[in-house]
């Protein structure tokens, strides 16, 4: 997990503020890793059609997982001690630091160097289907796959 400094100030009752900080999972939940929550914990067992499905796109245990609801994502979390981020906070930590820009890079250009997708050349050589995690560059923050790759499942923990 990496440290993520929160800049949106949260305000006590008194007026003071400080900022947020909170812990984000390096990389997107991997087929592995869910397929262990679903062998420890009390969660439903996917049917063999649904694991055909996240196959088609995440072939290894080493990809992203896919084809998950939110109540899987939240039981994932709940089980892992964790909790998924705010809308906010995924945000601010896909950004990866750089303030008033779109993206986490400072070119359009570099998309190929920090995520996958088709059509932009470079290291995108998986076509139609998720990438292993961390196979490209890390944002800001040293999280992986925060742009493309498939939708995202990331776990975080809260301090102080």
């Amino acid at each position: 997990m990496v440290r993520i400094p929160y800049q949106i100030e949260e305000y006590s009752k008194d007026g003071s503020s400080s900022p947020s900080i909170f812990y984000m999972d390096k990389t997107e939940v991997t087929v592995g890793q869910f397929k262990e929550f679903l062998r420890l914990a009390d969660h439903y067992y996917f049917n063999a059609d649904l694991w055909k499905e996240v196959y088609a796109y995440s072939p290894t245990d080493k990809h992203s997982m896919v084809c998950v609801t939110w109540y899987d994502a939240i039981a994932y979390a709940k089980w892992s001690d964790k909790r998924l981020p705010t809308e906010a906070e995924w945000e601010f930590a896909a950004r990866g630091g750089p303030v008033g820009q779109p993206y986490a890079f400072s070119d359009r250009k570099q998309i190929r160097d920090y995520s996958n997708h088709i059509g932009v050349g470079g290291k995108d050589k998986w076509n139609r289907l998720t990438v292993p995690v961390a196979n490209f560059k890390t944002n800001g923050y040293g999280l992986f796959d925060m742009s493309g790759n498939g939708v995202k499942i990331g776990t975080i923990r809260q301090t102080g």
